[in-house]
């Protein structure tokens, strides 16, 4: 759903926008939280945190997620 509007140039519907913060917020808390347990760094305080900031920079998080995969197709030329 979220490729196809991609691919269209169509805004986001307030639903997909919500689906879109959540996958990338998700990836954000994946990525610290693993990176964090390898390095046995974890602490509930610093749990606390990454969720802060996830959820004050998702926006930021989004934005970027979407202009990269434009990016990346545009170098691929699939537009």
């Amino acid at each position: 759903m979220v490729l196809d509007r991609l691919e269209q140039e169509y805004r986001f519907s307030k639903k997909e926008r919500v689906l879109l913060h959540q996958i990338v917020r998700i990836q954000y808390y994946v990525a610290q939280g693993f990176q964090m347990l390898a390095d046995d760094a974890l602490t509930s305080t610093d749990w606390k945190k990454i969720r802060s900031y996830a959820k004050e920079k998702i926006k930021f998080f989004a934005d970027s997620a979407v202009a990269e995969l434009r990016s990346s197709e545009e170098k691929n030329g699939q537009r």
